[in-house]
């Protein structure tokens, strides 16, 4: 779609990718986004069971899970953001070519640029594939701290009462203390890290909507004489 600046043409491909792919990221978020006010909420009220239950061991568990497991989740949420921004931006391209060489089958064909135009598409798909392929490692590792955190943090916890505190371990504590771990588990390294991985792709996916929402507007010529005028 040529434009009145003469800027760059938005091509199908790429209003596409806004609608199925862009459009998507705002009902995932709108399902996460509550638990950045919920879980620490919930982290409160069970640091305080806690210590009720074990005493102060249970807040070296909780203080391991905040300034270790937690930043760490944050940090693979943001670069997950960073790029899905770039396997957008990859997506846009290849979609462009596929649709030019759609809407060009004609002059492809009769020029023989098919294998070059196949050339072109080939290559943008391999760096889409390498982009994909960083953010599934980044999901896997995230996958793999939330599945380990609880264990962690519960040996830590009753290593701690135990050999430095000079605490006893009772049935009641232990199951206790690991139902609660559970419950935190699920809302600090699940909930919490999905709703700011959420969050930053609401926001890449809200940057590139609002960039071709202020591109320049279509020229239409309205006026059915004006080429008999000239």
């Amino acid at each position: 779609l040529s434009s009145v600046g003469g800027g760059e043409a938005t091509s199908t491909g790429q209003i596409m990718n806004l609608v199925s792919n862009d459009v998507e990221r705002f009902m995932l978020t709108t399902l996460f986004i509550s638990y950045m006010i919920w879980a620490p909420i919930q982290a409160i009220a069970i640091l305080i069971i806690g210590l009720y239950l074990i005493g102060p061991a249970f807040a070296i568990g909780i203080g391991l899970l905040i300034f270790v497991f937690i930043p760490l989740q944050l940090y693979l949420s943001k670069r997950f953001a960073s790029l899905r921004s770039k396997v957008a931006s990859i997506t846009d391209q290849r979609m462009t070519l596929v649709s030019q060489a759609i809407e060009g089958v004609r002059v492809m064909k009769m020029s023989g640029w098919e294998k070059e135009l196949q050339k072109r598409i080939d290559d943008t798909r391999a760096s889409e594939i390498a982009q994909i392929y960083r953010a599934n490692k980044l999901k896997a590792l995230n996958e793999a701290l939330f599945f380990s955190v609880n264990v962690v943090i519960s040996i830590a916890i009753f290593l701690s009462h135990v050999f430095i505190f000079e605490g006893s371990l009772t049935t009641r504590n232990v199951f206790t203390i690991l139902s609660l771990m559970s419950v935190l588990q699920i809302e600090l390294t699940k909930h919490l890290s999905l709703g700011v991985m959420a969050g930053s792709e609401c926001w890449v996916s809200v940057r590139r909507i609002q960039k071709y929402l202020e591109s320049p507007e279509l020229l239409v010529d309205n006026d059915p004489f004006s080429s008999s005028d000239a």
